[in-house]
């Protein structure tokens, strides 16, 4: 009876206990210690949606001092800590004695750094000396067609016109150029002078080698190309009236008088051409007291062009361009009649006239200068010489 009394107090005495720290934890939420802070390592990045507005700020205690939470700054110290790290595995990085290794790495390190990722070679003036030799007499030529010749015909071509020149190669290269090399510089001068040539009806183009210039960077759309100017009223047949005109079309280098048969006296003018550009039949001139006058052109040296587009390099069966739709009685102003195989002659100038080869038209007379009496005693002296020998 009494062990059953004592149980009974003794269980409810634990209950009370218990009942008495259930309620002082509902009274003190605290718990008794607080669980430490832990500081986000450098690697850790939280990545807060764009919904949720801007990064937080988060406050860490670490010895009395706050400091603001960046998770962009974080990771760009992180980037910089990989790059020392592999700065100092690079430098404890042993390095090989041999000999070769020893002069390619100090040949390395007094070359430029690479202009990119990839390697770079750097190279020197004696390993292209050949090469900058073979190009000094040479030109880059190009073809305007856009049906294809194959190169034996093209070298063919040229060693006939240029009859044969010493050390005349042909090499193609890349974006359909050629790479054409003679041994004397007259040659490369008269073929440079000669632009432009034709091969198999269209236009062949050639420039002097640059070693400052890419080759396909060279640019080979101005033509010079002499234009004869038919039209041109009595008064306006003069080289300056010739200049004048071609200045509208391009840059001038040259104007002249010719004489035709019949006795008809033109204009011609040499211009750089843009071949980019349609080939003009013509153009309208006027003075407020001539009126308007129209001047057609004729062009020496014209190879194939379109009489729709006006373009070189095609013909009409090959043109690209839309067809447009032109009024009734249209007449295309374009042509066969465009071209002109008629050179005519050059009318010398007033002052070229006033100096004539002919020595019989010399102020002389024809009559030579008398022998001077120095020479005559000379050759005295040494007929005399040659007798005592004798």
């Amino acid at each position: 009876m009494a062990s059953s009394m004592n149980t009974a107090s003794a269980s409810r005495t634990t209950q009370a206990t218990n009942n008495h720290h259930v309620a002082s934890e509902g009274t003190n939420q605290r718990p008794s210690k607080v669980p430490k802070l832990s500081i986000p390592q450098p690697n850790l990045c939280i990545q807060i949606p764009e919904f949720m507005g801007p990064n937080p700020t988060f406050n860490h205690h670490e010895e009395n001092q706050y400091f603001q939470y960046n998770s962009s700054k974080l990771q760009q110290e992180e980037v910089i800590h990989q790059d020392q790290a592999n700065i100092r595995q690079e430098n404890h990085r042993p390095q090989s004695s041999h000999p070769r290794n020893t002069a390619e790495a100090s040949f390395t390190n007094a070359m430029p750094q690479s202009p990119g990722d990839g390697p770079f070679c750097m190279y020197k003036e004696a390993h292209i000396k050949e090469g900058i030799q073979q190009c000094k007499n040479s030109l880059i030529g190009k073809l305007f067609s856009n049906k294809p010749i194959i190169k034996p015909i093209i070298q063919n071509t040229l060693m006939g016109i240029w009859g044969n020149p010493k050390g005349f190669t042909i090499t193609e290269i890349e974006g359909g150029l050629y790479h054409l090399t003679m041994d004397q510089d007259k040659d490369i001068q008269r073929a440079v002078k000669g632009n432009p040539w034709i091969i198999r009806n269209s236009w062949f183009m050639v420039h002097l080698w640059d070693r400052k210039l890419n080759p396909t960077n060279i640019e080979f759309n101005f033509v010079p190309i002499w234009i004869q100017l038919w039209g041109l009223p009595i008064h306006c047949k003069t080289i300056t009236m010739g200049k004048h005109l071609g200045s509208q079309l391009g840059k001038v280098e040259d104007a002249a008088l010719y004489d035709y048969p019949q006795q008809a006296r033109i204009v011609k003018i040499k211009v750089l051409l843009n071949i980019e550009e349609p080939i003009r039949p013509g153009m309208f001139i006027g003075n407020p007291k001539d009126g308007i006058t129209w001047v057609d052109f004729r062009y020496e040296n014209m190879p194939m062009f379109c009489f729709d587009c006006g373009l070189v390099g095609h013909n009409e069966d090959n043109c690209i361009s839309p067809t447009q739709a032109q009024p009734e009685g249209y007449v295309n102003p374009r042509g066969p009649w465009l071209r002109s195989n008629i050179y005519g002659k050059r009318v010398n100038d007033k002052r070229d006239k006033r100096f004539n080869s002919n020595p019989m038209q010399s102020m002389s007379g024809g009559q030579f200068s008398p022998i001077p009496k120095a020479m005559l005693e000379m050759l005295a002296k040494m007929k005399i010489e040659e007798e005592n020998e004798a």
